[in-house]
């Protein structure tokens, strides 16, 4: 019910120490759908880590920062809700200059406990590295990239074991402050993927979006386009039959307050 809800202790001046449960620091995307561009997820993101709940100590110096932490299994809230002891360890190294930023991310541990398990065990494991970037190229234009690997292992099976990765692009034009276009491409490769990645396991992604931001006072009003083309048939067309292109549109709204 509640997505993050964490507290902050500021040490000194460039160190602090956050505790409880935050927003993934995995990703250019994030959470909540009224600070992204885009209105659907990349699947970088859907697959990536949400949230974590644990401990993490941050220090900035200047432009650069760096990050450590120790939490529960990923996107649980308790390792009692995960049912394993196994723990996650996370990690950042960021540099935020003045027309832009970029990030290492890194984190390993339980992602896919199994439920209810009253012993210290986990089926699936993750370890993932990432980095986003961002740079503003006028005060119109802007760019954003996200390249991201992910391996998963298996306590139990090996032959459950995979990887994949994913390149993202970002571009974002604003008109003027209340309309701005948005533009996603993403080249996802799952030919390597764990079975636990479902129907995408086995192939390979090509997907854009182009989305229109149109805000009306604190409200937002997204148009958006996707076409997703996969080099096998992992969708369905509109008769229920295995097909290798998928394309919708949709308006979406979000208001913030």
């Amino acid at each position: 019910m509640i997505k993050q809800l964490y507290f902050t202790y500021n040490l000194t001046e460039e160190f602090k120490v956050v505790a409880g449960s935050f927003g993934t620091h995995i990703g250019y995307e994030v959470l909540d759908a009224v600070d992204n561009k885009n209105y659907s997820m990349s699947y970088a993101f859907s697959y990536g880590p949400f949230f974590n709940t644990g401990v993490k100590a941050q220090y900035t110096s200047g432009k650069f920062t760096a990050m450590l932490g120790v939490t529960n299994p990923t996107d649980f809230k308790s390792a009692m809700d995960a049912g394993s002891y196994q723990k996650t360890f996370i990690g950042q190294v960021g540099y935020i200059g003045d027309t832009g930023s970029a990030y290492l991310n890194f984190t390993t541990g339980s992602t896919n406990p199994i439920p209810g398990s009253t012993i210290p065990v986990s089926d699936e494991n993750k370890t993932q590295f990432d980095l986003t970037a961002s740079k503003t190229i006028t005060d119109s234009f802007s760019l954003g990239l996200n390249a991201t690997y992910a391996k998963t292992t298996n306590d139990f099976d090996s032959n459950l074991d995979g990887d994949w990765f994913s390149v993202v692009g970002y571009a974002t034009y604003s008109f003027n402050p209340a309309l701005l276009l948005a533009y996603r491409m993403e080249y996802f490769d799952a030919k390597d993927a764990a079975p636990s990645l479902g129907t995408l396991a086995g192939s390979n992604v090509f997907a854009n979006t182009v989305s229109l931001n149109y805000k009306v006072g604190k409200l937002t009003i997204i148009p958006e386009l996707r076409y997703d083309a996969a080099s096998e048939d992992i969708f369905l067309d509109k008769n229920a039959l295995p097909t290798g292109g998928s394309f919708y549109a949709l308006i979406a709204t979000t208001y913030s307050f």
